[in-house]
Formats: structure tokens, C-alpha cells, sequence
């Protein structure tokens, strides 16, 4: 355009001062849609006040040609829409949290059925482990049952880990409590350790004090 286009009254060089950087080109589009013919303006963008605040602009404005064709001011108006843009984000991120919280819901109904399942099984495995454990000692003697034993019970243990783990994390809670950061962090490298170390993956915990 030989003649920068107006925004009531201002200058589009002024008013460009103003758009928050990721719009620029996005504008730039649009304002050569104009170039092409484009008889009105209407698009969304953002600028940045003063105070470095982001806000939201509605821009409809006609375009005004001088007897040659060409595009002389936009006459229209600008509507701050940022309030309803903060409503529609947090509507977005309310509608994304439902559907997480519906897909832990249901993992958490997987997981509580398999722990019924898993559980039942593995008391028996422990208690028969425990009773062999007794008897060796009592009987035997043996260091490669006790050992044998030994690895039953550890193992027995991990899967009753992983299990627990998987329902906790499936958990939501809305109230608030104190927890140890720590103990967390422990018991997430042990739940991964327990669920990778088929796989080769070896953890290790880091003390940096």
C-alpha cells in the first residue's frame, strides 16, 4: 500500500508498535489480503499495553479505496475480548482436566480389578513361602531353599509394590496434604526400577547431600 492504512485514526505504524510479536506476520497476511481486494478486515490478535499486559483484540473494519483502487484507511472498530478469552482458556483447560480425571477414573478401575486379582494369588504365594521358609529351618537347613525363598518373597513383594503404586497414582485427592517430597521421588524410581529392570534398565538414587 503506498498509503499506510488507519485504525481509527492512528496510523498503521503506530498501531503496529503494539502487536505482540507472534502476530505480526499473521497481520502482515491479512493486511495483504487487502492489497488483493479484500473488501473488509476481521481477525483476532493480541497486543501489548504498556505495562507489558497481554491483551486480546476483535478487529472489523471495511476497507476504503480512493478512485484508483487503492486502499486509502480501514474503517471499523476494535472490541478487547481478552475476558472472553480467559474464560474460554480456563473452559479448555476445565474440559481437558474432566477427561484426564474420566482416563485415570477408568485406569483406576483397570488397575483395582487387576490388584483384586493380582493380590489374592500373591497372599497365597507369600504364605506358602513363609510356611516353606519355616520348614527349611526347622527341617532342612538348606541355603539354597532358604535363597530360593528369599527370592519368592522379594519378588512377591515387587509385584504387590507395583500394583499399590498403580492405584495410587490413579488416585485423585482434592484435599490438600503434607507429603515427603523424598519419599515420593523414592517410591517413583522403585516402582520404575520394579517395572524396567526385566528390561536391563538399571536405577540408581543420587544423594546430593
Amino acid at each position: 500500500m503506498e498509503d499506510e492504512p488507519k485504525t481509527n485514526g492512528s496510523s498503521y505504524a503506530k498501531w503496529k508498535k503494539h502487536l505482540h510479536t507472534e502476530e505480526v506476520d499473521e497481520l502482515t497476511r491479512e493486511l495483504a489480503k487487502i492489497e488483493a481486494g479484500e473488501k473488509e478486515l476481521d481477525c483476532e490478535f493480541r497486543i501489548m499495553t504498556g505495562n507489558q499486559q497481554t491483551r486480546y483484540l476483535h478487529v472489523r473494519a471495511e476497507v476504503r479505496y480512493d478512485d484508483e483502487g487503492r486502499a486509502l484507511s480501514l474503517d471499523g472498530f476494535c472490541l478487547d475480548i481478552t475476558q472472553r478469552r480467559e474464560y474460554e482458556s480456563k473452559a479448555l483447560k476445565q474440559q481437558e482436566f474432566a477427561i484426564h480425571q474420566d482416563r485415570l477414573a477408568s485406569i483406576g478401575e483397570l488397575a483395582a480389578g487387576v490388584g483384586h486379582e493380582v493380590n489374592n494369588p500373591l497372599s497365597i504365594v507369600i504364605g506358602f513361602a513363609e510356611q516353606l521358609a519355616r520348614l527349611n529351618n526347622e527341617r532342612f537347613s538348606d541355603p539354597d531353599i532358604a535363597a530360593s525363598i528369599v527370592s519368592i518373597l522379594a519378588a512377591s513383594e515387587r509385584i504387590g509394590n507395583i500394583v499399590s503404586g498403580l492405584r495410587t497414582f490413579t488416585h485423585f485427592h482434592e484435599d490438600i496434604e503434607v507429603f515427603s517430597l523424598t519419599q515420593a521421588y523414592h517410591d517413583t524410581i522403585q516402582l520404575i526400577d520394579q517395572i524396567y529392570q526385566h528390561e536391563g534398565v538399571q536405577l540408581s538414587l543420587l544423594d546430593h547431600t
